[in-house]
């Protein structure tokens, strides 16, 4: 086994001319001349002032909108799913939090009601049309995404 030693070692000496060379300030030389290029008379009608296609902003809002539609989209379906849970342990429907649930999900459920059963276990309640309306409102999130997608992302191929 190696013991410590004070004196300083070859891999010592070399690990602080390294750091010494590291945290030397850099010595730059001014240029002899410096050439002045004119401003162009005409700009490219293609390029946006930032510099961007307007390509690639397109694709970028239509990316952005196809976040924002994710976002709603989830937050519907997490209060359904949350709307779903409640029911299954039979929460108290007049207890505040749950009271703002249903209230906030019956216009979202409301269209599937009827279409399944609805089976109850005594005071729990498996609410199938919500889970029916979460599976329909992510196949819509998916659908208008991916139409978006093809509308303003993609582009079609060149002939």
């Amino acid at each position: 086994m190696a013991r410590y030693s004070p004196e300083p070692t070859d891999a010592d000496a070399e690990r602080r001319e390294a750091e010494t060379r590291l945290y030397q300030p850099v010595q730059q030389t001014p240029p002899d001349t410096v050439d002045v290029v004119p401003p162009a008379t005409a700009t490219n009608i293609n390029v946006m002032p930032s510099g961007v296609p307007p390509a690639n902003q397109r694709a970028l809002a239509a990316a952005r909108c196809n976040a924002v539609l994710w976002w709603v989209f989830g937050l519907i379906e997490a209060l359904i799913a949350i709307r779903f849970i409640l029911k299954a342990v039979a929460a108290n429907a007049a207890a505040a939090f749950a009271a703002m649930i249903y209230g906030i999900t019956d216009p979202l459920v409301g269209p599937f009601i009827g279409v399944l059963a609805t089976p109850t276990f005594g005071p729990s309640v498996i609410e199938l049309p919500a889970l029916l309306a979460i599976l329909i409102y992510f196949l819509v999130s998916l659908l208008l995404t991916r139409l978006i997608r093809i509308l303003f992302i993609d582009q079609p191929p060149l002939r």
